[in-house]
Parts: structure tokens; C-alpha cells; sequence
């Protein structure tokens, strides 16, 4: 099934040239998602009484056209399948019947009692059924290189309200604070493309990450959210 979520973008969602921002757009995704999750059963509750929960490993967004405030906004989310400890999930975006952006993205089933991968229970694969569909945005080309030689670097502090109900940063912070390093270097474009793969979980009690970014060539940045030794994500950035 696809799952429609329709959206009037608020105030507190646009930039200071009234256009819906690229992080609020991914929260939007996120809440279609959960949505969708909450529709077909796989709730709070489901998750809490059988110690399950999904878990964000890869995230891929091309935005076409930016929506402006006020605007009515058409979310598509749907289900391309399960697969052993594995789901895929797709997003479109409308404005007005028209394409303004999509998305796709990988998602593990953990175990939270054990605090690892587990398999996706027959049960749950039937709730969410299965659509042949997909976008046309490639996630496994997206990975970036390991690099070392990094130009721009911002350390950003850990605020308590980035952490989600999962005790982890919230996906939508790490888009956040990625505009967040780019912008306060000076470089204000918009972002057209965003692939991000999430290496390890950061939590309140690591205060603070650094994020840092290379220029690949006039519009494309690599980055990592890294703290020290260790890299949490990487990805790629393509601006307008």
C-alpha cells in the first residue's frame, strides 16, 4: 500500500526566504513514515511489548523544487519490501501534482532488549505488505570515500532535545547540523542532493560532535560526523 500524508508547511518549518527548509522536509518524511508504521500497527505499543523498533542505515533525497510557506504538501511513503533484518522504504513529494522531491532509504530491524540486528518477523512483514515500485535514486552508489583531508570542521554540542524516543540523535539533527557548518562557513546554497550512511549511534552522553566537510567540486561535498578517532556517518552533499 502507499501511504498519503498531506502537509500545509508552517512558519516554524521555512527560512528566512519563506521556503520550506531541507531538514523540516526529512522530519516531514520521518512523520510519514512513523505514520504509515502507526497505521499498519507497528506502533509504540507493538514496539515496546515485543522490544522491536527500526533503526535508519541509509537515507537518500534529491529535492527538485523547494515548496514556499503555506504551501499543500502530498507525502507518498510506501514499503518496497522486507528482506531477513532489512526494509526499504520510498518517499515522493508532491505541490500541487507535481514532483518535487523524493526519496529512498534502508532501515534494520533491532532487537532493543539485545541491542542488535534480529530478522523481520513473518508478522510484521505481512503488515506492511509489500509495492513494486521504486524512485530512481541509487543508494549504494552514493557512499563516499574515507577521506582524511577535510577543509571545513565545526564542532556542534549535543542539545538533550536532539535525542528521539530511541535514546539516539535524531536523523533530522545530523541534516541540521550539516546546513549548520555549511552555512556558517559561508556557503548558502541550497541542498539539491543528500546521502547520508549511519555508522554508529551518537547519544546525549558524547555532548558534542564534530562535522567535517570537503569540497569534492563546485556543488559537491563530502562529510563526516565524526569525534576523534571514530566516524558515526558519512555522506555526500549536492547544492543548487
Amino acid at each position: 500500500m502507499i501511504y498519503e500524508f498531506k502537509y500545509s508547511v508552517n512558519y516554524r518549518d521555512v527560512d528566512q526566504n519563506r521556503f520550506l527548509r531541507s531538514d523540516s522536509l526529512v522530519s516531514l518524511l520521518q512523520e510519514a513514515a512513523i505514520l504509515h508504521s502507526e497505521f499498519v500497527g507497528f506502533d509504540a505499543d507493538y514496539m515496546l511489548k515485543h522490544n522491536v523498533a527500526w533503526m535508519l542505515n541509509r537515507f537518500a533525497l534529491v529535492i527538485h523544487e523547494y515548496p514556499f510557506l503555506r504551501d499543500e504538501i502530498t507525502i507518498k511513503t510506501w514499503s518496497r519490501g522486507l528482506k531477513s533484518f532489512k526494509a526499504f522504504r520510498d518517499f515522493e513529494v508532491f505541490n500541487n501534482g507535481k514532483l518535487i522531491a523524493n526519496a529512498t532509504s534502508y532501515w534494520f530491524f533491532i532487537d532493543t532488549k539485545r541491542k542488535r540486528i534480529a530478522k523481520v518477523p513473518e508478522e510484521v512483514q505481512k503488515m506492511y505488505g509489500y509495492h513494486d515500485m521504486a524512485t530512481n535514486i541509487s543508494i549504494d552508489d552514493s557512499e563516499p570515500p574515507h577521506l582524511e583531508d577535510f577543509f571545513l570542521d565545526k564542532q556542534q554540542i549535543i542539545r538533550y532535545s536532539d535525542i528521539d524516543s530511541n535514546g539516539h540523535l535524531n536523523n533530522v539533527i545530523y541534516l541540521n547540523m550539516l546546513e549548520d557548518t555549511l552555512k556558517g562557513h559561508g556557503i548558502m546554497k541550497k541542498i539539491k542532493e543528500y546521502y547520508i550512511s549511519f555508522k554508529k549511534e551518537i547519544t546525549y552522553n558524547l555532548l558534542s560532535i564534530n562535522v567535517s566537510i570537503m569540497q569534492a567540486d563546485q556543488n559537491r561535498y563530502f562529510f563526516h560526523f565524526n569525534k576523534e578517532e571514530d566516524i558515526y556517518a558519512e555522506g555526500v552533499v549536492n547544492l543548487f
